[in-house]
């Protein structure tokens, strides 16, 4: 039976994922803080035409898209550490829990999590309700307006934060991939 040899030294692709994961991760954070959409509530006003009622923007932080991202973020920073630390020594094995499959699967939840905030509206309901007064409605009127019968139309316009959020899980996708593939070398 061969003898299997370690290598020593760097592994300069785990180490490339970990400088990509790093700004993915760290961009993605600063990003939560950024507005996310604005959002125009519009009702029926004649059979053509179409009233505008209000309209609202909305950053991340004030919904829980928000919440969600942070801890998203977090998460793929976390990974960045493991990376780096296994990074500069190609002859240590990196533990089954730690693999870089859970950093794609943490990057695929944030990039469903923006597709999703960018095409439903309700997403955002509870930061429409918090920002009442900024579209000179109480937060009563709002919530009343929201769960009108027709429900009214919200039109959603993808603003700096959202998409500078989902280019980040992207690049986070990309970086935890090529970690993927830094990994699974190591085993062969």
């Amino acid at each position: 039976m061969p003898e299997v040899r370690r290598q020593f030294g760097p592994d300069m692709w785990m180490l490339w994922a970990g400088m990509a994961a790093a700004a993915a991760g760290i961009l993605a954070y600063l990003a939560i803080n950024q507005p996310w959409a604005h959002l125009t509530i519009t009702q029926p006003a004649t059979d053509a035409a179409e009233a505008v009622v209000t309209d609202v923007t909305v950053r991340a932080q004030s919904a829980f898209v928000g919440t969600a991202g942070t801890v998203l973020a977090i998460v793929l920073t976390v990974f960045i550490v493991l990376w780096f630390f296994y990074g500069f020594q190609r002859g240590w094995s990196i533990p089954g829990v730690l693999s870089p499959a859970l950093a794609i699967l943490v990057t695929l939840a944030g990039l469903g999590m923006t597709f999703l905030s960018s095409m439903v509206w309700f997403v955002w309901e509870d930061s429409m309700v918090l920002r009442a007064k900024t579209a000179g409605m109480t937060a009563n009127e709002m919530r009343a307006l929201l769960d009108h019968q027709p429900v009214p139309i919200v039109a959603i316009e993808r603003l700096p934060g959202m998409i500078s959020f989902g280019g980040m899980m992207a690049l986070g996708l990309f970086a935890s991939c090529l970690a993927w593939w830094a990994y699974r070398r190591r085993g062969a």
